[in-house]
């Protein structure tokens, strides 16, 4: 922010005063609307010029990417890749079933599905249900709410 001012009061204070005293060789220049609308012309042209010169972004003499060693790397990544056996292929795309979940036994992976909910035997986890029952005990003052869960 302090340079934003510093910059305002050096370089476009002198340019507004030269676009003022440059109006015209009429004396009322102050009164006469067209003045006004050639000044502030003037300036916002001059001023819009030198932040343009000041403010130019500086960018890294060497930004390029190396295509070579780019292209290398991922062919050397592509033949890499590891072939799955007939189970593994099944566990990890197969629907679920009692054949998938026996392929996720036999090639070693976990039963359990990446989306949670349904394993790959095809049974849904719904969790464990607790069914609660409020009443309400006079405590002789106020009604109390007490929950019990079964």
């Amino acid at each position: 922010m302090r340079a934003i001012t510093l910059f305002a009061t050096v370089c476009l204070c002198p340019v507004s005063v030269h676009a003022w005293a440059g109006l015209g060789s009429k004396g009322d220049t102050l009164s006469s609307s067209e003045g006004r609308r050639s000044f502030l012309g003037n300036s916002l042209m001059a001023g819009t010029a030198l932040a343009s010169m000041f403010c130019t972004p500086l960018t890294p003499t060497a930004a390029a990417l190396d295509m070579e060693a780019f292209a290398n790397r991922e062919l050397a990544s592509d033949s890499q890749t590891k072939k799955l056996s007939d189970d593994e292929a099944l566990c990890k795309f197969g629907m679920p079933s009692r054949q998938t979940g026996d392929a996720c036994v036999r090639a070693g992976m976990s039963t359990k599905r990446r989306d949670g909910g349904v394993d790959s035997y095809g049974n849904v986890d719904r969790g464990t249900f607790v069914r609660c029952k409020a009443s309400y005990v006079d405590t002789g003052k106020e009604y109390k709410k007490v929950v019990t869960c079964e």
